[in-house]
């Protein structure tokens, strides 16, 4: 059975392909959650929001690299499923949690993405 999706407007569409400016970049930074967990690399938006004016534009760099290429550093897909226990003495798969730890970068540019929409 075929999947009914909603398709995108043309206008829709040309604004998720529009030019990601660096305004964007920063904002989607600024406007993630920074207490979430960190990802493979153990930087967390909270560290990369106090590095900001050392690091901001190879930050900016690696985003717009990614939107005028379509090539995304296999180092900033990479993510790691972790178990946490619910409980103590955790034995059944059904005792624990899992969680996805995302890099900042690839985070970034969902949200840059998902504001667009």
């Amino acid at each position: 059975s075929a999947l009914d999706l909603p398709k995108l407007t043309s206008e829709e569409a040309a604004r998720l392909e529009s030019p990601v400016t660096r305004q964007e970049i920063k904002e989607a930074l600024f406007s993630c959650d920074p207490s979430k967990a960190p990802g493979y690399d153990g930087f967390n938006l909270r560290c990369i929001r106090k590095m900001w004016p050392i690091i901001g534009e190879d930050f900016y760099t690696a985003i717009l690299d990614f939107f005028a290429s379509g090539i995304l550093n296999c180092s900033f897909n990479t993510t790691w499923v972790i178990l946490i226990p619910k409980k103590n003495e955790a034995k059944e798969i059904a005792d624990f949690r899992p969680i996805s730890l995302v890099g900042s970068v690839y985070k970034v540019i969902a949200k840059v993405l998902s504001k667009r929409h």
